[in-house]
């Protein structure tokens, strides 16, 4: 054979100079990202932490960085238009309130194809074992696709997608969670992030009083939402634009301003968004339900579903009936938190 030939399982890319990866088996092992899910998912259920900073915030190069967002706009097209993610901290941080009021924009197409949930950040994790189960069958490959590549062409697609069905408008979409954060700049490059904070002591307490019926293996305890809670607001405030991973398209909302004058907070926030305040319907604003709120109604059902607000709505200070050891328990692991946000 001769000697500049390339041999069957050979890949162009030692003609660059670039290393091939020699343990296959890595990927084969990798492509089961259920089995870390599962092992977060043990922690729960004995009551461990299963959060960590690095869920939320990693680095990432800029030379990485770059290439996403060239992935990234390139298949969105270069017509499209930012779409508008409200995503919280956690869940009960207020992401319908704020993202239903956003909706009675006419410039935004929000919920398209009645996704009422998009946890699109969080299938990363997903994303990246979809890769390694294709570095299974040609390992070789590993130096021409980069670890978040499946993530931006995935992503990128599927709101490329949904675009086509309100052309002329900005697609608007909610979480409650901030996971994986990190990708939002590289793989979301033009959108716009909305980031819900509400005061860790009134997630806690509503998210309690929410799930207290479920069972064990799904709700969480008192120590793990306020961990999640802590490193989630942590890193929201990181991202802010005076944080230190500060990006520009970023708005953070206070779930507690917005209760207390709707108006004034929404024109803060088009303009951020790129949305003209004189085409917001402001009288509606007041007629907006309450949904999805852990308070009690009048019969006793929890409210999962739209209902009116009426005087008896009172979303902010629902911790205050907690016992005192509690509120210091709230304190000591998360106190730092509460004073950065501004609760304290």
């Amino acid at each position: 054979m001769a000697a500049n030939s390339i041999t069957c399982g050979e890949s162009a890319a030692t003609e660059t100079g670039d290393a091939l990866p020699r343990a296959p088996l890595w990927h084969h092992l990798r492509q089961f990202v259920r089995w870390s899910q599962s092992l977060r998912f043990a922690r729960r259920l004995v009551g461990l932490v299963d959060v960590t900073p690095e869920d939320f915030l990693f680095e990432l190069d800029d030379h990485e960085v770059a290439r996403l967002q060239t992935i990234a706009r390139r298949v969105r097209g270069a017509t499209y238009r930012p779409a508008i993610f409200v995503n919280g901290v956690l869940p009960r941080s207020g992401t319908n309130f704020i993202a239903n009021a956003l909706a009675l924009h006419p410039a935004i197409a929000a919920f398209p194809r009645r996704l009422y949930e998009f946890p699109l950040l969080q299938t990363a994790p997903g994303a990246r074992a979809l890769r390694h189960e294709w570095l299974a069958h040609f390992p070789y490959n590993a130096s021409l696709v980069r670890d978040h590549e499946f993530f931006a062409c995935l992503a990128s697609g599927w709101l490329a997608d949904l675009q086509g069905e309100a052309p002329d408008r900005h697609l608007l979409f909610k979480s409650p969670h901030l996971r994986q954060l990190a990708l939002f700049r590289a793989t979301l490059p033009d959108d716009r992030l909305v980031v819900c904070l509400r005061d860790g002591r009134d997630v806690v307490a509503s998210t309690l009083d929410s799930f207290k019926d479920h069972s064990r293996s799904t709700r969480r305890s008192f120590r793990q939402l306020v961990h999640e809670w802590r490193l989630a607001t942590e890193a929201a405030l990181d991202c802010a634009p005076d944080g230190p991973h500060a990006h520009p398209h970023t708005v953070i909302v206070r779930y507690e301003d917005m209760v207390a004058d709707q108006e004034s907070e929404i024109r803060r926030i088009l303009p951020a968004l790129g949305l003209d305040p004189a085409a917001f319907p402001f009288a509606q604003l007041e007629r907006l339900p309450v949904f999805g709120s852990s308070a009690a109604g009048p019969d006793g059902e929890w409210r999962w579903r739209r209902a009116e607000r009426d005087a008896g709505f009172k979303p902010v200070g629902r911790f205050a009936n907690w016992p005192e050891h509690r509120k210091r328990a709230f304190l000591h692991l998360a106190g730092d938190t509460l004073r950065r946000a501004g609760y304290l």
